[in-house]
C-alpha cells in the first residue's frame, strides 16, 4: 500500500563538528540525503522532504533538567570541554542538538496532523542521554520527550523499538515504571559493547514485564537476528496493541561499521522494514521512524534507504547496492543456538499476563 512518508532532513543537520576522528560525523545525514537522490527516492511521489523545526526549551526540560540545559548551552558558547568521554562539546552544539531533537518532534506533529501517513527524522534516536547527562553521542534525548509528549496527549500504548546495535539505556531507565511505554530492544550484548550492561531489565514496579531487551552475541548475522526479532517483536505486538510505535532504526550493526561486532546487512534492515509495514496495515498503527545510530556513511544510507523503500512501499529495485562486508568473527560462536536460549528465556514478558518476580 503506498503512502505519504516524510523525511525530516535540514542541511544544517551537518553542522555536526566532532573531531576528525569521532565515529559520529555529520556528513553522514548529508551523503544519505545525495544516496536518496541519486537512486530515485526523493523523486516519488508519496515521499516529502519536509524542514525541522527546533525544540524549545520547554520541550528539553520535559525529559531534562535545567542544569543540563544550561550546561550544553554553556559548554556550545565556550566551544570545548566533555560530557563523557564519547561525548565533546563543540561550538554550536546546542543548536545541533535543539534542530535534531526538534526534527524528531516534527515528524511526530506531522503525523498527528495527518500531513504524512509515517515520518522518519535522519537525525534523531539519542537514547543514550539521561535527564541530567549527555553521554555516548547524545546530547538531548528524543525519543523520551517524544514518548512524553504522545503520553501526555492521551495515547496509552506507545511501543519504542529500537534495533541499533547499543542498548538505550537512557530511555529504559527513564520509562522503567511505566506500562505505557513499552521499550523493545535488539542490540549487542553489553558484554562486548557499550554501555555494557543489559541483564534482566525488564522494568520495575507497575512496568514490571513492559520492558524487554534482547543482547545478541557478537558475530550475529541475518538469519539469528531476523529469527530473534520475528520471535519476539510479533508477540509484543500483540499483546501490547500499540497505538504508537516508535521505531529507532540504527545500522551501526551493518557489517562495515566497526561500531560495533555483529554482521547484518541490508537484508535485515528492509525484513524488519517490512515486518513494521504489515503490523500499520494490519493495525492501524502509527509510526515515526529516528535514524539512531550508523558510523559507514554509504552502509547507513544504504540501509536507510532499504527501510525507506519498505514502509512506504516505493518498490525501488536495490539489487545493484550491494553490501560489501569487511567484518570477520575472530573466534566461533554459535549464535543462533545462543538466540534460540535468549528467546526461550524471554517467552514470559511476551504474553499480556505478565510475570510476577
Amino acid at each position: 500500500m503506498n503512502r505519504e512518508f516524510g523525511i525530516v532532513y535540514n542541511s544544517k543537520y551537518s553542522n555536526v563538528k566532532n573531531p576528525p576522528n569521532h565515529p559520529l560525523q555529520g556528513s553522514r545525514y548529508l551523503k544519505s540525503i545525495e544516496f536518496f537522490e541519486e537512486i530515485g527516492l526523493l523523486s516519488m511521489p508519496n515521499i516529502k522532504l519536509i524542514d525541522p523545526e527546533p525544540a524549545t526549551t520547554d520541550e528539553i526540560l520535559l525529559a531534562h533538567t535545567k542544569d543540563h540545559l544550561e550546561l550544553v548551552k554553556r559548554l556550545s558558547e565556550i566551544g570545548k570541554g566533555q560530557f563523557d568521554h564519547d561525548t565533546p562539546a563543540y561550538k554550536g552544539i546546542y543548536e545541533v542538538a535543539l534542530l535534531t531533537t526538534g526534527g524528531s518532534l516534527t515528524a511526530m506533529r506531522s503525523i498527528l496532523r495527518g500531513d504524512v501517513e509515517c515520518a522518519m527524522n535522519l537525525s534523531g534516536g539519542f537514547h543514550h542521554a539521561k535527564p541530567d547527562q549527555a553521554r555516548g553521542y547524545c546530547i538531548f534525548n528524543d525519543v523520551n520527550i517524544l514518548g512524553t509528549i504522545l503520553l501526555n496527549s492521551g495515547i496509552q500504548r506507545v511501543l519504542y523499538v529500537e534495533i541499533d546495535a547499543h542498548f538505550g539505556d537512557g530511555t529504559y531507565h527513564f520509562y522503567k515504571e511505566s506500562p505505557k511505554f513499552f521499550t523493545l530492544s535488539f542490540h549487542e550484548s553489553g558484554e562486548s559493547l557499550y554501555p555494557y550492561y543489559d541483564d534482566h531489565l525488564f522494568g520495575e514496579g507497575e512496568g514490571y514485564g513492559y520492558h524487554v531487551n534482547v543482547p545478541l552475541p557478537i558475530w550475529t548475522d541475518d538469519n539469528a537476528f531476523l529469527y530473534a526479532f520475528r520471535s519476539i517483536f510479533l508477540p509484543v505486538v500483540s499483546s501490547f496493541k500499540p497505538e504508537f510505535i516508535i521505531f529507532q532504526s540504527g545500522v551501526d550493526g551493518h557489517c562495515r561499521d566497526w561500531q560495533s561486532h555483529l554482521l547484518l546487512t541490508k537484508r535485515v534492515y528492509q525484513e524488519v522494514a517490512r515486518f513494521i509495514r504489515n503490523v500499520m496495515d494490519s493495525n492501524k498503527t502509527k509510526l515515526i521512524v529516528l535514524g539512531g545510530g550508523g558510523y559507514d556513511p554509504m552502509a547507513a544510507a544504504l540501509c536507510w534507504a532499504s527501510m525507506i523503500n519498505e514502509l512506504a512501499d516505493l518498490q525501488l529495485n536495490l539489487t545493484g547496492y550491494d553490501d560489501e562486508c569487511e567484518k570477520e568473527p575472530y573466534e566461533n560462536v554459535n549464535t543462533m543456538e545462543k538466540i534460540e536460549q535468549i528467546v526461550d528465556g524471554l517467552s514470559p514478558f511476551l504474553s499480556p499476563e505478565k510475570p510476577s518476580r
